[in-house]
């Protein structure tokens, strides 16, 4: 009976060891390569991790995104932090003109934005720079109403009549249109616009964007062949100016005119063409 006991005892005693190491063995193997992912309850090794395809963020930010083709033109693309800061050069510090128009035109409201640049124009010295003050001045003018229609007028007098280049003469026509514009004064606004464009030796970024307003123009007044030739035209400058926003505009505009006279062809077409230009 001793002999009896002795094996039971034997026999529990190599059954526990067994267990125990069985146990061991199972708990390093779940805590093989470190820390693992959790399901439930229980605990799982992570496996390799498998090569993917990789998104171009600042293109799908241009195309898609933020200012992109399935939004609107006028906005401009997002940037991203994700995206590698390329090397630039430093941009050149804004004169004190530019710095007045910039704090004027994003003043709380007009009339404070219009007593800042007759504060300034008031002690200009330098009249190269009164252009685009006074196409500012004009622009402030005309958001303040109809009241006002006749101070906006003599600013965009006084800044076609300052414009000392091209792109002082684009600048101040593309105020002055917009303004007649907005009054609906279309007529006016066609002319201004026919006037500063044909006029200069230069293609500038404010002739080009004056250009898409010409050709919003032709297409207001129902002649579909000139705005369509105007569009393509900024286009061709745009793309040569490497104007990211300027150019996308410009073809968003022109894909809306084609798929409102019904040629959705050339639309999906210009689409594929922006598409891979702003890649590129």
């Amino acid at each position: 009976m001793l002999y009896a006991m002795d094996r039971r005892q034997i026999l529990t005693v190599l059954i526990t060891v067994l267990l125990f190491i069985g146990a061991l063995a199972l708990t390093l193997y779940l805590s093989e390569d470190g820390p693992s992912q959790r399901s439930g309850g229980f605990r799982f090794k992570q496996g390799p991790r498998r090569a993917g395809t990789t998104v171009n963020k600042s293109l799908y930010d241009k195309l898609v995104g933020a200012g992109g083709i399935f939004n609107s033109a006028d906005s401009a693309p997002a940037e991203t932090e994700s995206e590698p800061e390329k090397q630039k050069s430093p941009a050149p510090p804004a004169s004190p003109e530019e710095t007045a128009t910039a704090e004027a035109l994003n003043a709380l409201t007009p009339e404070l934005g219009i007593d800042r640049l007759e504060a300034k124009l008031a002690t200009l010295d330098n009249l190269e720079q009164a252009s685009r003050l006074y196409a500012a001045l004009g622009t402030l003018y005309a958001q303040t109403g109809q009241s006002a229609a006749d101070q906006a007028n003599q600013a965009f007098a006084a800044a076609k009549q300052y414009a000392r280049s091209d792109e002082d003469r684009h600048r101040a026509a593309l105020a002055y249109v917009k303004a007649l514009t907005a009054r609906g004064d279309t007529e006016t606004a066609a002319k201004e616009a026919a006037g500063a464009l044909d006029n200069a030796a230069t293609v500038t970024l404010p002739g080009i964007q004056l250009a898409i307003a010409q050709a919003s123009l032709f297409e207001k007044q129902g002649d579909h062949k000139k705005a369509e030739a105007a569009y393509k035209e900024a286009i061709e400058n745009a793309f040569a100016a490497k104007a990211v926003n300027i150019y996308r505009q410009a073809c968003l505009d022109l894909v809306k005119l084609y798929r409102k006279t019904g040629r959705e062809p050339q639309a999906e077409a210009l689409i594929l063409t922006m598409k891979r230009n702003l890649a590129s």
